[in-house]
């Protein structure tokens, strides 16, 4: 399903792929609620599930594979039926390997990319149960403090709200930037990517402005645990002070990536990741004991150090030859 998506946004096929993922989104709650047995609760609503299934987290888990099922499923459908520029052929489906190996050194590093930056985030949530140590120890308790990670997760998904559609936007600036370059037109592939910078700055910029100043707000509509209604409101202040910095890294990300320079993205996402951002999340949120507060101005500050590192290779025109 994925590289299926992928391979229709490259061809600038971006609303097939969301319909898709609308529909799996759709079976992969439905048939996880009706699977689990558990019932669903909107604000003080209760509604009982009507199954009697009950196979708990097993539910979610086959729910969510019949849902990638069926994405995949629809993808395949998309890809024959064909669009402007793409279609799927099966008389075509026949080893090519010099674009295997073309696709190897475009894919292997943006792979490794990936597992580098997700490896270094399970330091951070292992550097926020230190914090929750620290803080028990502080109490005179040998009870881990509960509700750091709680927090942490909140932000993160009010902060999606900003990161998520700047992360579409990133992809269509890989994908302009990629067929203009392909057409040979270098003008015109830095100028879509900078109007995509742009719109992603005012959109996630705009994001900011309200997580920095709803943020007791959007905590209450979630939870109304003191602990989170304490901590996440300034965690929202100060990822919402560097969203401008955050759009600007994660569109010339992408676009670089969209272009085939997914070396130097893995090489600055690594550097950044390892030598930047843990190192800061540990001085501050453990070593200096600003907590999980300290470890959310290593996260975001980090942010902004590798926004620089993007703006710097995107200068350098490197990235041109790269497609």
């Amino acid at each position: 399903m994925t590289t299926g998506a992928m391979a229709l946004h490259g061809s600038g096929d971006t609303l097939r792929p969301a319909l898709v993922t609308v529909v799996v989104n759709i079976v992969n709650v439905s048939v996880s609620w009706g699977l689990s047995g558990a019932a669903m609760r909107f604000g003080d609503e209760t509604y009982t599930n009507p199954f009697d299934y009950n196979l708990h987290v097993t539910g979610i888990a086959i729910g969510t594979s019949v849902a990638y099922l069926v994405g995949g499923i629809l993808i395949v459908a998309v890809l024959l039926k064909g669009s402007k520029d793409l279609s799927l052929r099966l008389r075509n489906l026949v080893p090519d390997f010099a674009l295997f190996w073309r696709i190897a050194k475009i894919g292997v590093p943006n792979f490794f990319e990936g597992l580098s930056m997700w490896a270094a985030n399970l330091f951070i949530l292992q550097f926020i149960g230190q914090i929750s140590m620290q803080m028990a120890t502080k109490n005179g308790s040998d009870v881990p403090v509960q509700g750091l990670q709680g927090a942490h997760v909140i932000g993160v998904q009010w902060e999606s709200f900003s990161f998520l559609p700047g992360f579409a936007i990133g992809i269509a600036a890989g994908t302009l930037a990629g067929q203009y370059l392909g057409a040979g037109n270098e003008k015109y592939a830095r100028k879509a990517v900078w109007s995509c910078v742009m719109l992603a700055v005012i959109f996630m910029g705009s994001i900011g402005i309200v997580m920095m100043f709803a943020g007791d707000s959007l905590t209450s509509f979630i939870t109304q645990e003191p602990m989170h209604l304490a901590l996440v409101p300034k965690l929202l202040f100060i990822a919402g002070v560097t969203q401008i910095g955050f759009a600007v890294m994660m569109v010339i990300r992408q676009a670089l990536k969209g272009v085939g320079d997914t070396t130097w993205t893995f090489a600055i996402t690594s550097f950044s990741s390892w030598c930047i951002r843990l190192p800061a999340a540990w001085y501050l949120g453990i070593h200096v004991e600003l907590g999980l507060v300290g470890v959310w101005y290593a996260l975001c500050g980090e942010m902004l150090i590798r926004a620089v590192f993007f703006i710097i290779r995107f200068n350098q025109r490197g990235w041109m030859k790269s497609i």
